[in-house]
């Protein structure tokens, strides 16, 4: 039997991933890599064919009223799994199980994995994002921030190592910026959000100044010009960044004691939403940090996926019970799905009880680019359930 009071989870739709040392170590890796292919690019006067963003599908709206219907299970891991992330065209699915830290990306399609998992036993990944051209995945350990071709999982050009006099803090987090170019990173020192190259990975601009604590979460804006960040215990509060300029914009800070796993924006960047503490999902205006509307209650548990349909008139969350689906305008629930199985059990204090294998939950989740694919993980599971959202 496991019970649990609050369950706080690692981020979602989004997008964040692993880190990079605030005094980083650029070692080159095996193969050419994004580097090589750069300088060819040059030489051949062609522009951003390593970093343009791919196409992505037209925006969509939810179902009036959503329901799943199963499309196949995707099995491999044999540890608890503990993230899944789609590709920018939502043709691959990167999944990591955070026992063993095997990193494994999957055919959405032809359900079958891509090529042959990652596992190092000396830098044990934690964290994953794919680029936006959907050639990169990034994926970050305890050591190290690496970078793995999508088709075959094999190194791509240079990673970024842990400084060997630096014991006290782990890579962190990795964002890529929506053109392509450049990822944001926080990581050693936990004092900084700096900026890289994406080709040379090498660091570009003044880094943003942090206080106290490293960013735990990050999401940029669908323009690139903000960027959001929170640390892991959330005491200092959600920080929302204007990138051009360096700076934390002015307004109120959230107060999320007890961490955000999740930073979504919307589609028009106009507000953000934070699953502010576990049990709640609020929403702050990007421009101003004011919060705006009332937050999304009722969660049975805590709040275990968070995100916004294509069309932006739609948030997703999940908990345990299933998926719930709220006007993006009004915060008014619409409806909920479930998967098959039974209901756990729940508590007047609001714990949730899982007895058995067949007891329904979603501990993660994921939403496809076009937004008629969904990505589940039970509790504990070691298996990812897709389901067609109609």
């Amino acid at each position: 039997m496991v019970t649990r009071r609050r369950l706080l989870i690692g981020a979602g739709a989004l997008l964040a991933a692993s880190a990079v040392p605030a005094g980083p170590v650029v070692s080159g890796g095996r193969g050419n890599g994004d580097a090589k292919q750069a300088r060819t690019s040059t030489r051949r006067g062609s522009t951003a064919i390593t970093t343009a963003p791919l196409r992505t599908p037209p925006p969509a709206a939810i179902p009036t009223r959503p329901t799943l219907r199963k499309l196949g299970t995707l099995k491999g891991h044999r540890g608890e799994i503990d993230t899944l992330r789609f590709s920018p065209d939502g043709t691959n699915l990167a999944s990591l199980d955070s026992r063993d830290g095997v990193l494994r990306v999957w055919d959405v399609v032809g359900r079958k994995e891509r090529a042959t998992p990652v596992q190092n036993p000396d830098a044990v990944v934690k964290t994953v994002a794919f680029s936006p051209d959907g050639r990169t995945l990034a994926a970050g350990g305890e050591e190290r921030a690496q970078f793995w071709d999508v088709a075959t999982l094999r190194p791509q050009g240079v990673q970024i190592v842990k400084p060997a006099d630096d014991t006290l803090q782990d890579l962190s987090t990795i964002v890529f910026s929506p053109d392509g170019k450049t990822f944001a990173a926080s990581g050693f020192g936990g004092d900084e959000i700096r900026f890289y190259d994406r080709v040379t990975r090498r660091p570009i601009g003044p880094p943003l100044q942090l206080e106290g604590a490293e960013a735990h979460t990050m999401v940029f804006s669908p323009d690139g010009r903000t960027l959001a960040s929170v640390d892991e215990s959330g005491f200092e509060g959600v920080k929302i960044w204007d990138v051009a300029a360096r700076k934390q914009r002015a307004g109120p800070s959230l107060d999320v004691s007890g961490g955000a796993q999740h930073l979504v924006f919307s589609p028009d960047g106009a507000t953000l939403a934070i699953d502010s503490d576990s049990y709640e999902v609020r929403f702050l205006a990007a421009a101003t940090g004011k919060e705006q509307g009332r937050p999304l209650g009722g969660h049975i548990g805590s709040v275990t996926g968070l995100a916004y349909s294509t069309d932006g008139r739609t948030v997703v969350t999940s908990d345990y019970s299933g998926l719930h689906f709220w006007d993006a305008a009004t915060h008014k629930k619409l409806a909920t799905a479930t998967t098959p199985g039974t209901p756990p059990s729940v508590d007047r204090f609001g714990s949730v009880t899982v007895t058995k294998p067949g007891t329904r939950t979603i501990h993660r989740f994921a939403l496809s680019p076009d937004g008629r694919t969904v990505a589940t993980i039970g509790f504990q599971a070691k298996s990812i359930a897709l389901w067609h959202l109609e």
